[in-house]
């Protein structure tokens, strides 16, 4: 993943991995670990300082180096789910040529409930959902997103953001950015998503918004397997029945 912010790149490659656990019939449970590496770099050249005689703001590129490691968990049945996670979790230290600095711990805390809009077909689905922010020393964000989906094939959202922030008169709400988002399950393995990210705050005076392209690949699912495998058994079962049906009927005519 490559992010640009400013003079500031960010890249960071990750392997991650997930089990799932049954609970019991109606519920389940997932653990996800994902443990990588950052690069940042910072092309000073790019700046425009205001004091052209010093030497850090008119030198070549700065580069640093962390490794990094995200966790969480999710709870979820057919209509409910609960998750929480954290990112930068290491805190790794990152050293520049004069100076250094760390990486600082995300929290996340995400719930929503699906509702099925066609009760004899169940190929209408809404998912209203709640995602809560935290990283200190920045203010903690909320955010309320609504998903429309037909089929668990294609998909179409809404989500709107505001933050607690510091002002002269105490904290106070403030409405940070819209998003809009929508995706289509290609094949059994391809997964297409892709969100505009609008802002509302300050900011947006030197930003016309931000773009996420995701494009998602299976290698491997294990349910799927032992759906296959589920699915056969049961095949062959109604066959065995069939024939010993047919079998039956001979006889009597017999």
């Amino acid at each position: 993943m490559n992010d640009q912010l400013g003079l500031i790149n960010r890249t960071s490659f990750y392997g991650s991995y997930a089990y799932h656990l049954k609970l019991n019939d109606s519920w389940n449970i997932g653990f996800g670990l994902a443990l990588g590496f950052v690069q940042y770099n910072i092309k000073m050249y790019n700046a425009k300082p205001y004091d052209n005689d010093d030497y850090f703001l008119t030198s070549s590129i700065l580069n640093a180096n962390a490794l990094d490691a995200n966790s969480g968990f999710y709870l979820y049945n057919k209509k409910f789910f609960f998750g929480f996670s954290g990112q930068q979790l290491p805190e790794w230290k990152i050293n520049w040529s004069n100076t250094s600095g760390a990486l600082t711990r995300h929290f996340y805390l995400y719930s929503g409930y699906n509702f099925t809009l066609d009760k004899k077909k169940k190929e209408y689905t809404l998912q209203p959902s709640v995602l809560m922010r935290y990283n200190y020393p920045a203010p903690y964000e909320i955010e309320y997103n609504l998903k429309f989906a037909y089929k668990n094939m294609l998909w179409v959202a809404g989500a709107f953001r505001h933050a607690k922030t510091n002002t002269q008169l105490g904290k106070k709400w403030q409405n940070n950015s819209f998003c809009g988002m929508l995706g289509v399950t290609l094949s059994k393995q391809f997964t297409f998503g892709y969100s505009y990210d609008y802002s509302l705050a300050n900011i947006r005076k030197y930003n016309s918004g931000t773009h996420e392209v995701i494009l998602t690949y299976t290698i491997f699912s294990k349910k799927g397997v032992v759906k296959d495998k589920v699915q056969s058994a049961d095949e062959e079962e109604l066959n065995t029945i069939d024939n010993s049906m047919k079998t039956n009927i001979k006889n009597q005519k017999k």
